[in-house]
């Protein structure tokens, strides 16, 4: 993602942003960047059962938006440092944790460690995502 110049609110790059480390509410979205869904493999999970989840997640999401009259979703960065700091933790509880792996970013020199995937298993993910979507996309600014 960061070897595209994705340009969010005030011209801000995604690689600036990320240079500390990747930073993500649901995996799917970055504080400062309304509209731009990220796609990937987000939990401990058959990637075509996470794949499932996401597109239908963001489907639904952009269906709600234009139902609603809004043309803009953005997180919030307060509901992006809840997220990292729980996928954190929950990286934390695993032997992942302490390996030198892609999983926690390990696999680049200089690279700031942090837990990459949500270390919850695909229904544990899929609940989540569908507790924020169930509250009106809690954690999010419409306009």
């Amino acid at each position: 993602m960061t070897r595209i110049d994705f340009r969010g609110e005030g011209g801000q790059s995604l690689k600036d942003k990320w240079a500390n480390g990747m930073r993500t509410y649901l995996q799917l979205v970055t504080a400062g960047f309304p509209n731009l869904f990220i796609a990937t493999n987000t939990a401990f999970c058959n990637y075509t059962v996470c794949a499932e989840t996401i597109v239908e997640w963001i489907t639904d999401c952009i269906r709600y938006v234009r139902e609603k009259g809004y043309s803009r979703i953005a997180a919030t960065p307060q509901a992006e440092d809840e997220w990292v700091a729980h996928t954190n933790e929950v990286g934390s509880r695993t032997l992942l944790s302490s390996a030198n792996g892609w999983f926690v970013g390990g696999n680049i020199e200089g690279k700031a460690r942090a837990f990459l995937l949500y270390a919850n298993p695909a229904p544990a993910y899929r609940a989540k995502c569908a507790e924020v979507a169930a509250k009106g996309y809690e954690g999010f600014v419409l306009r």
